[in-house]
């Protein structure tokens, strides 16, 4: 029995002297060359502490965290203090685990006993979800996890800024620095827009960014904090705010409400100072260049040492790793001559990717396109700033102008015609395959002419008459009533060299009263025997496809 006894009281100790330990460690004391980056084996219980900080700060990695790295050093052996801010362990809030039920707090949502099926805006004490609707999450409070427990269960409005929880906070340390936090947990939700959406207010101004409720809703309870600068206010009215505005879902619960003032341990590290520093240094150069380095010029890559003596008498190693790029080069097309009238515009791009572009027209794309005529130049740059440069000369020209002209517009006089054209383009080529700017035709046909300069080109054509009227003539009177042997017939004047003919002869009202095929044909002006005198039309068609048309009067 007295065993016992002893073994009670060593536990009871036990518990009330755990807290008085800081629960933090800022690492064992190490000695390091100057340069070095050492990680400080620094620990802390993250589960009791908020927020940490280093000091000196200008030589810690990150004076936030837990485990930083010592960047460098000041010169000297410098100690470092490790500071782990916590919550103190009263807590300022009243009924912040809602055992007391209904008590101690104000909220703009109305309040109904339970069990009971919350409407929007309403709220009540439960001890498990399903006490708030069926449909909530059946969970059971954060405090004890169980059906003892009880915790505050909302079925929030669609309407942002509206305050769920409120308490007012008297005998604030004005200067300091206060921890409010919460445990959240989702009841009802289809998906992450439908979670809960809050946010902390001390003193009408809201505290950080909102903040998203646990989802899915199985996560159970997640806890939310933020701090706070008590400046010069000696009383606190903390609230918790709705920021969601869904309809459907935005169903939570509330627990362990938590308002305190932040206290901090301390613990400190010793970092002594070696005997030796180095520096490494890392470059790229461009080709074609140098680096000095100590009393060596260098001009290749490579790894290379100098050795020094500091202030200090320690060996001051200095380490230089330098690259030199292969020589940069960029190409463009060829310089180009452009006919305008078979293309507007050219695209000039290099013909390889670099890191950056810059061309003389104030471009600094990939590609331009250009429609005028000059010098394009392009200067590429690769990631370090090596350069090279290319040109281009574009030249954009329009089609020569160019026409056809003869010295005579009846070829049927002489069976030949002179045949010019008008151009400035210094290439030309007929259609008879010459190539001067005069050519003699004697036949009859379509005669063309290409101009070109710069690969621009032109052409134009010259029709020279097909047909021309047979030496022989047709009258246009006949008078076979006379009956005096003289124009009795209407007939060639003279034999033509053609085997065949088509003839038709028509009447006024274009009906066909005479045809033959025989160039030697003779017509007496009669119509089916008799002699009608009057206008007669007349088509003439001869073998090698030319025709003429005329008319004849029979008296």
């Amino acid at each position: 029995m007295k065993s016992l006894r002893i073994l009670f009281i060593v536990a009871l100790c036990l518990f009330v002297l755990q807290p008085l330990f800081p629960q933090i460690d800022a690492g064992k004391d190490m000695t390091v060359c100057p340069g070095d980056i050492v990680r400080f084996s620094s620990w802390a219980d993250t589960s009791q502490y908020l927020y940490y900080r280093w000091e000196p700060q200008g030589y810690v990695s990150d004076p936030e965290a837990v485990s930083p790295y010592a960047t460098g050093h000041p010169g000297k052996t410098t100690t470092y203090y490790f500071y782990a801010y916590k919550p103190d362990t009263v807590n300022a809030v009243v009924n912040g685990d809602f055992q007391q039920g209904n008590m101690g707090f104000s909220s703009s949502y109305s309040f109904r006993n339970a069990p009971v099926t919350l409407n929007w805006a309403q709220y009540t004490i439960a001890t498990s979800g399903t006490d708030g609707n069926s449909v909530f999450y059946n969970l059971y409070d954060h405090t004890y996890g169980n059906a003892q427990g009880k915790f505050m269960c909302i079925d929030a409005a669609s309407t942002a800024g509206v305050m769920v929880w409120e308490q007012q906070i008297n005998n604030i340390v004005p200067n300091s620095k206060y921890v409010f936090h919460a445990w959240v947990a989702t009841m009802y939700a289809d998906n992450i827009n439908q979670a809960p959406v809050l946010q902390f207010s001390i003193n009408g101004v809201l505290l950080d960014q909102p903040f998203t409720g646990p989802y899915p809703r199985t996560t159970g309870w997640v806890r939310f904090y933020t701090l706070w600068d008590s400046g010069n206010n000696t009383s606190a009215t903390i609230r918790i705010v709705n920021q969601n505005t869904t309809q459907t879902g935005n169903d939570f619960g509330l627990d362990d409400i938590f308002f305190s003032q932040v206290i901090y341990d301390l613990d400190s590290v010793t970092i002594w100072q070696g005997p030796a520093d180095s520096t490494r240094t890392i470059v790229e150069m461009c080709a074609n260049s140098s680096y000095v380095f100590g009393d060596r010029i260098i001009v290749g890559s490579g790894e290379y040492s100098d050795t020094l003596v500091n202030s200090m008498g320690c060996d001051s190693i200095s380490w230089l790793e330098i690259r030199f790029y292969p020589e940069l080069t960029v190409e463009l097309i060829e310089d180009q001559i452009i006919c305008r009238e078979d293309t507007a515009s050219i695209t000039l791009s290099p013909q390889a990717d670099y890191y950056a572009y810059r061309w003389n027209t104030g471009d600094t794309v990939q590609q331009i396109v250009v429609t005028e005529s000059g010098t394009y130049t392009l200067t590429v740059t690769n990631e370090i700033g090596c350069e090279a440069v290319a040109s281009v000369d574009i030249l954009f020209v329009d089609s020569p102008e160019t026409a056809i002209t003869s010295n005579t517009d009846n070829f049927c006089d002489e069976y030949k015609m002179r045949l010019s054209v008008e151009t400035e383009a210094p290439d030309i080529i007929w259609s008879t395959g010459d190539i001067t700017a005069e050519i003699e035709v004697s036949d009859f046909g379509t005669y063309y002419v290409t101009v070109s300069e710069y690969h621009c080109f032109s052409m134009d054509t010259f029709e020279v008459a097909f047909c021309c009227p047979p030496e022989s003539y047709l009258p246009n009177v006949i008078t076979p009533s006379k009956q005096d042997g003289i124009n009795d017939f209407f007939e060639f004047s003279k034999i033509l060299p053609f085997e065949s003919i088509k003839l038709y002869i028509y009447d006024r009202w274009g009906k066909k009263i005479f045809y033959t095929t025989n160039p030697e044909f003779q017509w007496d002006g009669t119509v089916g025997g008799k002699l009608l005198q009057g206008l007669y039309y007349y088509v003439l068609e001869f073998e090698d496809g030319c025709s003429f048309h005329g008319s004849v009067t029979v008296l």
